[in-house]
């Protein structure tokens, strides 16, 4: 992985001879930003599909674009995904680029090089690893942003934040004060995972705390709700399963910060019955052997992978 990321004081311009990809809430406030080919797309994780991309290259395709041509996306990270997944299989492969507009983009998915997308209601079940040439990051656009996506954002920064002492200790004590500096250490953080593990072989898979549970409200609740909050919930169920493993202080610190962005919004897992929940959380991508992966966050900065059979811990 050699993505560059780049920190812009102003917002960027998209010209010449590229390709652009956006959704229409984007080209809503940001039309101004680009002139050159482009596909809009219909914004939302519905449209997070097979038939998007293609829709993507057949556009590209009408737009003579050759495999010298570079992609450039510009949205969030539904824009993110599906537009890195286009650019990994055009011609078996082009360059891309990726400027993320929300929080959860900039702070988590925008950089890392997982592109991919839905297949029905499970998430990111075709996808490819490919990085991004580069990846320009302009708090600017999150202006614009919803507040519901903003929380959204706070939920992926969490999670990562539980990952990295140094950041926990930060994030936890002036409670998102300085976001640019948070999304710059979230962001360096993970590209030194991400460098050490590009395909999640290894260490790459502690980047998937809250994700088990977290996809699977988000499938079965048929992603009403932005991916943040799933992760948040996420979070604190898997927590609660390893609760006797996880360092009491830091545990009542994660449920104290969870709860702030949560605003006392009704938990989407009482809505399903356990065995619901465990079925979609065995379709899950990274089980293995026949159990379910979690990730154990032991304490700040140090976790654990475990399998688990439905039936309990091993």
């Amino acid at each position: 992985m050699n993505t560059v990321i780049k920190f812009e004081k102003e917002l960027p311009r998209v010209t010449g001879n590229v390709f652009l990809v956006t959704d229409e809430n984007v080209a809503g406030y940001y039309s101004h930003l680009f002139d050159c080919p482009h596909y809009i797309m219909r914004a939302g994780e519905k449209n997070k599909t097979l038939a998007t991309v293609e829709k993507i290259t057949t556009a590209m395709l009408k737009a003579g674009c050759d495999r010298r041509a570079v992609l450039v996306a510009m949205g969030g990270g539904v824009v993110g995904d599906t537009a890195g997944f286009a650019a990994a299989v055009y011609m078996r492969g082009i360059q891309w680029v990726n400027i993320p507009t929300t929080l959860l983009a900039q702070a988590d998915s925008g950089a890392g090089g997982k592109t991919g997308v839905n297949l029905g209601a499970y998430k990111n079940m075709a996808g490819a690893f490919h990085a991004p040439k580069e990846v320009i990051i302009c708090h600017d656009f999150l202006g614009t942003l919803p507040k519901k996506e903003y929380l959204s954002g706070l939920g992926e920064i969490i999670k990562t934040a539980m990952l990295d002492r140094e950041l926990w200790e930060w994030v936890y004590k002036y409670r998102f004060g300085n976001i640019e500096k948070i999304v710059k250490a979230c962001i360096e953080f993970k590209q030194s995972v991400v460098k050490e593990d590009f395909r999640e072989e290894g260490r790459r898979k502690i980047l998937n705390l809250g994700h088990t549970i977290g996809h699977a409200l988000e499938t079965l609740d048929n992603h009403t709700l932005p991916h943040g909050e799933y992760v948040a919930w996420g979070i604190l169920h898997e927590t609660k399963m390893f609760e006797e493993d996880i360092d009491p202080k830091f545990l009542a610190e994660v449920r104290d910060l969870i709860g702030e962005i949560l605003e006392g919004n009704p938990d989407p897992y009482n809505k399903f019955d356990k065995a619901a929940i465990i079925d979609a959380c065995r379709k899950d991508k990274k089980n293995k052997g026949g159990k379910i992966t979690f990730v154990v966050p032991v304490k700040a900065g140090a976790q654990e992978i475990k399998g688990i059979t439905p039936q309990g811990k091993p």
